[in-house]
């Protein structure tokens, strides 16, 4: 397995708070970057862990995407979290680590990557590199307009954008708490086939 390894610094002159809270709070994703994340769904929250589901525009705004479960864990000292993500379709793993400090009057946001990569882009690891970073810088301008948005109203902590979150969340239980879904339409297949002679038989079909 290949791996490419990216560190990026994002500095900016926003109180630390601001920068850590609006870096930390996945729930501004798909309202903020609505040009690189397509959907968010939380899966699981306990503590300071936290799994969820997400997919990535690849070529905005063409209906292309990849798709990931991520498992997250905030680190205290950090300021910031640690994550692994596995794409949906190829099952590749990429890990990433960050860190929220202070600089003087300024912020920071330190994030190392290491990516799982095609052996493709181990041929072009410089464009790669660049499309990442291009696509990063995007990222980091949607939120500086933001936290300029709150300096200039005078808001420097502000809830989240999408609704609470308890503590302790269990997609499987939020989902099965009411039973299933009643369907539209119900079909029953009961299948039998004797291994002897190789011989199907419907015992009863669908319906």
């Amino acid at each position: 397995m290949s791996y490419l390894y990216i560190k990026r610094t994002v500095e900016t002159n926003a109180p630390l708070d601001m920068f850590a809270e609006l870096g930390n709070d996945w729930t501004h994703f798909i309202h903020v970057h609505r040009k690189s994340h397509a959907a968010f769904q939380l899966l699981f929250k306990k503590d300071k862990r936290e799994i969820f589901f997400y997919k990535s525009y690849l070529f905005y705004p063409l209906p292309i995407y990849k798709s990931f479960i991520v498992f997250r864990e905030y680190v205290p000292e950090q300021n910031a979290y640690r994550q692994i993500y596995m794409e949906t379709g190829s099952g590749r793993v990429h890990y990433s680590n960050n860190y929220n400090i202070s600089s003087g009057s300024n912020s920071l946001g330190i994030a190392e990557f290491w990516f799982s990569t095609s052996k493709f882009w181990t041929l072009f690891p410089k464009l790669f590199f660049y499309l990442f970073s291009r696509r990063m810088r995007i990222v980091a301008h949607e939120d500086n307009m933001v936290m300029k948005e709150r300096l200039e109203s005078g808001v420097i902590n502000q809830p989240a954008c999408a609704p609470k979150v308890d503590e302790s969340f269990d997609f499987y239980i939020e989902k099965t708490a009411n039973g299933f879904p009643i369907p539209l339409y119900r079909w029953e297949d009961h299948y039998f086939e004797d291994i002897m002679t190789g011989h199907p038989q419907v015992i009863s079909g669908s319906k």
